[in-house]
């Protein structure tokens, strides 16, 4: 199936928490994306946290960017903590995507009892 960039500004909050078997927590719009072909950001997210300094990061702002040539970059930054610059704390290349979209943003955040994925208009 297929999405717009439309299609994700409808998420601006969420109704129900979709929980995952590893215990992380979707919001409708992850979900959503998740059920609409692009599942694999989940896991490439999901992947990540075994880095130590992207798990210990409580907010992580992922940004995943397709080219023209389907390959992608997804790179996550602390967000830019107080006012200031973020900084990246890894990257991936993904060699080929289908994603219907140039670019998806997604938060990943701790709050100390649950781990919640969402798009970044849900926050």
């Amino acid at each position: 199936m297929s999405f717009t960039q439309s299609d994700l500004r409808q998420f601006t909050g969420s109704t129900t928490w979709w929980r995952l078997p590893t215990g992380v927590l979707l919001t409708d719009g992850a979900k959503f994306i998740a059920e609409n072909g692009c599942s694999w950001i989940i896991d490439l997210i999901g992947s990540h946290q075994l880095n130590t300094k992207v798990k210990a990061e409580e907010f992580q702002t992922w940004t995943i960017r397709k080219y023209e040539d389907n390959t992608a970059i997804a790179t996550c930054t602390d967000g830019g903590k107080e006012g200031g610059e973020p900084v990246t704390l890894t990257s991936q290349k993904v060699l080929y995507t289908d994603m219907p979209v140039k670019e998806i943003k997604l938060y990943r955040v701790d709050d100390g009892e649950n781990r919640v994925i969402m798009l970044n208009t849900e926050y």
